[in-house]
């Protein structure tokens, strides 16, 4: 008697290890996950771009603007199920600190008279308004260049610019050249 076992349908469970979803993140950030099943074939994208087929992986943020970006882990199994899992992160310049410290106050900071109820400490001093927002997740997503990316984009420039200049000037020496005897 042969006992037939049905093919598998059910995609792999993909549970994202690090970095969190929502996570503020900065420098060199390690991104993993976990799988409920033996899998075949791991893509990594980040912002809809191809960034590696296996993990974990390095991900250097520094090479990416400040602002949200996608994560997507998309896993195939060995029976050619596929599941797709995405998070975001927000990528921050500013140094992240696990110690919870509290700023002192300003001398120009409004302070409390006895008696009075102290005014809120996220005033900005004599104006009543609150100031704007620092967190990451305000920081609008402002595209950024690297400045190796910059100096080649000027280096094509000036290389452009010398060979306009001497392919005029050369046209201009031709055609005022005297032809004597």
């Amino acid at each position: 008697m042969r006992v037939l076992t049905p093919p598998d349908t059910t995609p792999p469970v993909i549970t994202i290890v690090s970095p969190e979803h929502g996570a503020v993140v900065t420098g060199s950030v390690t991104i993993d996950a976990s799988f409920d099943e033996p899998i075949s074939r791991v893509e990594l994208e980040i912002d809809g771009e191809f960034a590696g087929g296996s993990l974990p992986r390095q991900w250097t943020t520094s090479a990416y603007p400040e602002g949200r970006h996608t994560i997507l882990i998309r896993a195939t199994d060995k029976s050619g199920n596929t599941a797709e899992k995405t998070i975001e992160v927000v990528v921050s310049r500013a140094p992240l600190s696990n110690a919870s410290s509290t700023p002192e106050p300003s001398p120009s900071a409004p302070q409390a008279v006895e008696g009075e109820e102290a005014p809120p400490a996220n005033l900005t001093a004599g104006t009543g308004e609150e100031p704007a927002p620092t967190s990451p997740a305000f920081i609008p997503d402002v595209p950024r260049r690297s400045p190796l990316k910059t100096v080649a984009i000027l280096l094509v420039l000036i290389l452009a610019f010398a060979l306009a200049y001497l392919s005029t000037t050369r046209r201009r020496e031709r055609r005022y050249q005297w032809k004597g005897k």
